[in-house]
């Protein structure tokens, strides 16, 4: 299974939605990047053309949604891997290093030679009857 899946086969509601959002992205990413007066106007304009698209007729951006998904695949692909290999030395390992180095066992894996059996009594079985009182 993979982190990001890519959709070749965009609905009409999610072309729909592309429009919408980059009515707002387009511009947002050029003045994020640098863009003044006229490039800001431009892609403000590209926005609104793409947003108009959307609405009236989502099946022309079929491509640009499928270009766009085809650039940034890579990059959610790597930010992904990223991402899990950052959780997992960070996170999980830093754990298993501690619990470790203070001699936590939290599944009993420890052999003890003097000890008998590792049995465990399970606690009493409930009573029926108290299934029945809830508070």
């Amino acid at each position: 299974m993979a982190l990001v899946d890519l959709n070749l086969e965009p609905t009409h509601r999610q072309l729909r939605q592309f429009g919408f959002i980059s009515l707002a992205a387009i511009p947002l990413v050029t003045w994020f990047w640098g863009g003044e007066g006229m490039v800001l106007g431009i892609a403000a304009g590209l926005g609104l053309v793409l947003a108009t698209l959307g609405y009236l007729a989502p099946a022309l951006l079929k491509w640009p949604f499928i270009g766009l998904s085809l650039i940034s695949w890579p990059i959610g692909f790597v930010v992904g891997e990223a991402v899990m290999l950052f959780l997992y030395f960070v996170v999980f390992l830093s754990f298993g290093l501690w619990f470790r180095l203070i001699g936590r066992d939290a599944l009993k894996l420890r052999i003890d030679r003097n000890q008998e059996s590792y049995w465990e009594d399970r606690p009493p079985k409930r009573k029926p009857q108290d299934y029945y009182r809830q508070s």
